[in-house]
């Protein structure tokens, strides 16, 4: 069954209706937390930087009244060579962020996945973060000594300690031992962050599935995004079924979806074309009016659904000397017309022999199709 669904204007509410109702009580609740914290930023981080800014126009002394220079200030400090050396400096510090990150990330990606002692090797890379920031200097002083550790590992690779630098001293090359330092310092807190936000993601929202012919190379299934819990509708139609009852499904799409996982577990099923927050609830009322038998369908699918990934697999072909990646079935045809365009020896091994998914009445659902109950 499919069902088409429309949306009406919600009742107009005053402003003390709305706040006692539970979309102005949550927006009550949100902005009463947010208060403070908003309150202190303004106060310790935006209002001492305004005040600053207001400052850099004086000649500001310890002792007496400040005089007000203006833009002098600024003049003296774009023609000042010190002022940018030091930006100059900061370049180092950047170049090693970028650095840092990458390979925090990089680290992140191989961690997250279970690799045979992970977790020690995740310690090891996160305790440098952990160590005082003295102990780090002291550490490094001994580190970059000539002679000690650095130059001797060098030594082992065959370098002469005569043609080494000293890594501190010389000032063509100590920015870049102290960006080293620092990148071994931090790059353990970000890998932690990053394997924090990866291992948040759900595990139900992948689901591996055959790779097509590009992808083979890696030789590796490739997980794609999917329906959540999808392995769970089989489950919960054989418990429904198992106890007399009947399963009604509702889709919510926006793009054709493969139904195989879906469609022989149901009883019956509508398919719904809207997400918007307003049409949402008076959707749910159509479809629950159909299901109920107090509304006799009419609406009619507006999307083709397809049948399996034979159809829409891409492979590698060779067009005009050139490896190119082509679709089983062209997407420049609408779904309901696709089949004549599709190789024959693909449509003879999909169920229903069509672009379109059949279901096991032979129920096609192209674009236009829709049951009634009378149907």
């Amino acid at each position: 069954m499919a069902a088409m669904t429309g949306a009406v204007s919600p009742n107009n509410k005053s402003f003390s209706q709305w706040l006692r109702g539970r979309k102005g009580q949550q927006v009550m609740i949100m902005t009463l937390f947010m208060a403070i914290p908003l309150i202190l930023l303004f106060t310790f981080t935006y209002l001492p930087f305004a005040e600053m800014i207001g400052f850099s126009f004086y000649d500001m002394k310890y002792v007496g009244a400040r005089k007000f220079v203006g833009w002098k200030n600024y003049a003296s400090v774009f023609s000042r060579q010190d002022c940018f050396g030091a930006l100059k400096l900061s370049l180092y510090y950047m170049a090693g962020s970028i650095v840092q990150l990458v390979l925090s990330l990089y680290l992140a990606t191989v961690l997250s996945f279970k690799v045979k002692g992970g977790n020690i090797f995740k310690g090891f890379m996160f305790f440098p973060y952990l160590i005082n920031g003295i102990a780090i200097g002291f550490i490094f002083k001994f580190f970059y000594t000539r002679g000690f550790v650095f130059d001797t590992v060098l030594q082992w690779c065959g370098f002469q300690l005569d043609n080494l630098p000293y890594w501190l001293k010389d000032q063509s090359i100590n920015n870049f031992s102290l960006v080293g330092t620092s990148v071994w310092r931090y790059f353990g807190q970000n890998m932690v962050l990053f394997i924090g936000a990866i291992m948040s993601v759900d595990g139900e929202l992948y689901e591996e599935r055959e790779p097509n012919k590009s992808q083979k190379k890696t030789g590796k299934m490739v997980p794609i995004h999917t329906l959540r819990n999808v392995s769970r509708i089989k489950e919960i139609s054989e418990i429904v079924h198992a106890n007399g009852g009947k399963v009604a499904a509702t889709c919510v799409v926006c793009n054709p979806w493969i139904l195989d996982k879906l469609e022989p577990y149901a009883d019956a099923l509508t398919f719904q074309y809207t997400v918007s927050p307003v049409a949402m609830d008076h959707a749910l009322r159509a479809q629950l009016d159909v299901l109920s038998g107090d509304y006799n369908p009419t609406g009619k699918m507006s999307l083709t659904m397809v049948s399996c990934m034979d159809v829409i697999a891409i492979t590698e072909q060779e067009i005009d000397g050139v490896m190119r990646e082509v679709c089983a079935s062209p997407n420049d045809v609408p779904g309901y017309d696709k089949d004549q365009y599709i190789d024959p020896a693909i449509l003879s091994g999909v169920k229903g022999g069509s672009y379109a998914y059949c279901d096991a009445d032979g129920n096609y659902y192209r674009c236009g199709f829709g049951l009634d109950f009378n149907s």
